[in-house]
């Protein structure tokens, strides 16, 4: 929809949405001789056995520091891989080690006790032209690690609005999820991409400021 001087009253704005800490696994500690939180150390631990790579995330114990070593590549031939992915896997290059302390599938293999801390950084942009009449918004969502947390948590977060009042406006259809399509896919997790139309007549201030 078109206002009269020809923008959209429509504004599509993106999100990028990332957990601010990764998930932490509670595996027996020898040296606490219990069950504990091992949180990741961010280095990679490397092993060449002739032409094979091993490779580990170096976790440690959140009470005591001694180490786990989570396997993460096991027994690569090394021509297989390319330079830049070794160059990365040497230099525990932060994308890489964050894409394997989110990869839960991985760590559910040692433990089906898996802690995941609260806290979402969200990067807003506007990616239409801002017109100040604008009546509705389509928000594009994108989360590069999968996050496990449900739509209408993340909008409540996102909005600083009550869950309750999240629901209702999910309910009455102030908002609505445009992509993918489905039954109540705002009470599921959130997907790798989503977008989420909302209206700007109902919703405060305080959470039209945190659209973009």
């Amino acid at each position: 929809m078109e206002g009269q001087d020809g923008m959209s009253k429509t504004l599509s704005i993106g999100w990028t949405v990332l957990a601010k800490n990764a998930p932490r696994p509670r595996l027996n500690c020898g040296r606490c001789g219990k069950v504990q939180s091992f949180h990741s150390s961010g280095k990679i631990r490397l092993n060449a056995n002739g032409r094979k790579l091993d490779a580990w995330l170096v976790y440690k114990c959140t009470h005591c520091n001694a180490t786990w070593n989570r396997p993460v590549i096991e027994r690569i031939p090394i021509n297989t891989l390319s330079k830049s992915y070794l160059t990365a896997l040497e230099t525990s290059d932060e994308t890489m080690v964050r894409r394997f302390e989110f990869e839960v599938g991985g760590l559910a293999y040692f433990t089906h006790q898996i802690e995941w801390e609260r806290g979402l950084l969200i990067q807003r942009h506007l990616v239409s032209p801002m017109s100040e009449d604008w009546s509705s918004a389509t928000i594009l969502i994108r989360t590069p690690v999968r996050l496990h947390i449900r739509v209408e948590r993340l909008m409540s977060y996102a909005l600083d609005i009550s869950r309750a009042d999240c629901r209702n406006l999910f309910l009455e259809g102030g908002m609505k999820i445009r992509r993918p399509s489905g039954q109540q896919i705002w009470r599921g997790p959130v997907k790798t991409e989503m977008e989420i139309d909302v209206q700007r007549c109902v919703l405060k201030t305080s959470s039209l400021l945190r659209l973009y």
